[in-house]
Formats: structure tokens, sequence, C-alpha cells
């Protein structure tokens, strides 16, 4: 990004902006991931489903990126 012209007082600022955000929203989301009262049951479907959009994006950011 910096051969690209940002700042490097912007990233920081960004990073420093979503870091904690990005934790705080994270933490709450562990009754979705198999913790708190889900009792560490996953949904198989759901973690069949994130398994197959990652692959697809894998192969798509393979297909269309690149330099």
């Amino acid at each position: 990004m910096l051969r690209h012209g940002s700042q490097m007082w912007q990233l920081w600022l960004f990073g420093a902006i979503t870091f904690p955000v990005g934790f705080w929203l994270w933490h709450r989301q562990r009754e979705y991931f198999g913790m708190g009262s889900a009792n560490g049951e996953v949904n198989v479907r759901v973690a069949y489903s994130t398994l197959a959009a990652s692959m697809l994006f894998v192969v798509l950011g393979f297909s269309v990126g690149g330099e």
C-alpha cells in the first residue's frame, strides 16, 4: 500500500481503529462457533458452506487476481 501512495500514519490509524473493533466483534460471535450456550455443537451445514465459500474465493482469487 505504501508503494501505491498510502502514508504510514494512515495505515497505523486504520489498524488502531479496526483492531479493537475486530476483537470486540469476534468476542461476541463465540456462540456461533460452538462455544457458550452451543455447548461445543457446530452446525455441520454451516461448516461445509463456509469451507465451500472459502475454496470458491481462493479459486476466484487465483483466476482473476494476479499481476
